[in-house]
């Protein structure tokens, strides 16, 4: 329950926006249609809007501009319509991505298949290109490739059918694959020929392109963990996903925490555990810098352990931190990180590298849990694990620790249910069934909790005695 995320998300229905926004965009209607340079002005005012939250406003501009591209598509020769098409294609890319963020999923994937069908598989047929129009027609390739994957991976994560998401990510893919093979014939070219036309070094891109290449392995990784964990050879499609993926960054904390997640799925504690704290160890200087600013992180010593509490970080650890991914991640990672912890824990008999690598994962969780405290301390589910993570350190579990998280949470859950009675209360029928299942999960939870209070009041007892 994030009701801080909630709050931001809110802040892009403002009238005052609106109001703003219908000026804005009669004046866009009668000179955008003109004027391809104020057409790429008013994107850079939609891109600065999406970034502050004011999606209505971005959607409303890129909707003007792309009819203005609509309008002057066949205006002039080949070479400057397939640019044009580009543009537009990202001008729905950036649109749907918007809408998909305020909820409304069937216009997302509208634009997002609009601009699919701007870069249809005919796209380069000109045999009108003038000689020395060649010569771009490399770079506009590569920028068409790299465009079109981006459409089918946001048109993936906007469907909810599993195979169809599937497919959008496959040929996302093999777009990428073209864009990256277009960079490195430049990159070739560039190192054989200082002096050629190339006007930049491709390096960048393709650092980035294999990223993204990475990220897509791990989206149909994931969809095998989910969606569709049902079907045949869903383990091997998903190991098989993740290995390409580690083939591309053998260092990402993303591939290595889903393949840790899978050989949980195969009951494989020990390698679930390896890849895990493979995968903290490429975010634990983000995690334990930010989790030293709310007093989490602590500095084993020989004697004792240390509770760091900074005041501010410095230039590497802002930098650090400011790469870390974002909250859907982190509190997967502290999950699976629990889950090794209390496999190991639960063991009878427990080898002393077991006891240590169990200790490391509790240790771990805390770290991650700590960075995103620091950045948010009303995510109850942060309170909760937290609390868990205090209890699955071995061989001495903090109960004083466990009970304060546990007992955070139960007053922050607490406050939800009341606010949950009193919308039932008013009797809003359309939202009665939501409301009612919010209710059960908040119930349930709390029924959890108050379980694990018991069970570690009762040790606390034990141990008085």
């Amino acid at each position: 329950i994030r009701e801080k995320k909630k709050k931001s998300i809110k802040m892009g229905k403002k009238t005052k926006s609106k109001t703003k926004l219908k000026k804005e965009k009669a004046n866009n209607s009668i000179i955008v249609v003109n004027t391809e340079e104020h057409a790429q002005q008013l994107i850079d005012q939609a891109d600065i809007k999406m970034q502050l939250g004011d999606m209505e406003s971005a959607i409303s501009i890129y909707d003007a501009v792309a009819n203005m591209y609509k309008s002057i598509l066949d205006d002039k020769g080949p070479l400057m319509r397939k640019r044009r098409k580009i543009t537009l294609a990202k001008v729905h890319c950036s649109g749907g991505e918007a809408c998909v963020t305020i909820g409304d999923i069937e216009r997302g994937k509208t634009h997002f298949q609009e601009g699919i069908a701007l870069l249809h598989d005919d796209f380069f047929f000109s045999p009108s290109l003038l000689p020395e129009e060649e010569e771009e027609i490399e770079l506009l390739q590569e920028e068409r490739h790299d465009v079109l994957a981006g459409l089918l991976f946001y048109l993936g994560q906007s469907t909810a059918d599993g195979k169809e998401a599937l497919q959008c990510y496959q040929d996302g893919i093999e777009q990428l694959k073209y864009s990256f093979d277009i960079l490195i014939k430049q990159e070739e070219v560039m190192c054989s020929n200082p002096n050629n036309s190339i006007i930049f070094s491709p390096k960048e891109m393709i650092r980035e392109t294999k990223n993204r290449l990475c990220a897509a392995y791990c989206s149909i990784a994931e969809l095998y963990l989910t969606d569709l964990c049902f079907e045949p050879d869903a383990e091997q499609n998903c190991e098989a996903a993740v290995e390409l993926a580690l083939q591309l960054d053998n260092s990402s904390p993303e591939p290595l925490q889903i393949k840790a997640n899978l050989r949980l799925r195969q009951s494989n504690v020990e390698d679930a555990t390896t890849f895990i704290l493979k995968a903290y160890q490429e975010l634990e200087t983000g995690c334990t810098a930010l989790a030293s600013l709310v007093g989490y992180a602590v500095q084993n010593n020989d004697d004792d352990d240390d509770v760091i509490i900074a005041s501010e970080l410095n230039s590497s650890q802002q930098d650090a931190a400011d790469r870390l991914p974002g909250f859907d991640f982190r509190i997967q990672t502290a999950k699976i990180l629990l889950e090794c912890a209390d496999s190991l824990n639960e063991k009878i008999t427990m080898e002393e590298e077991e006891r240590h690598n169990g200790n490391q994962c509790a240790e771990a969780a805390i770290q991650v849990l700590g960075s995103l405290m620091a950045v948010d301390d009303e995510v109850i589910e942060i309170w909760y694990l937290l609390g868990c993570a205090a209890m699955a350190t071995s061989p001495s579990p903090n109960p004083e620790m466990a009970m304060y998280h546990w007992t955070k949470a139960t007053e922050m859950l607490n406050k939800v249910k009341l606010d949950l009675e009193e919308k039932l209360s008013e009797g809003r029928n359309e939202d009665t069934e939501e409301i009612q299942q919010e209710m059960e999960m908040v119930k349930s939870k709390l029924e959890e909790i108050k379980s694990k209070q018991d069970d570690t009041q009762g040790l606390m007892s034990l141990e008085m005695t």
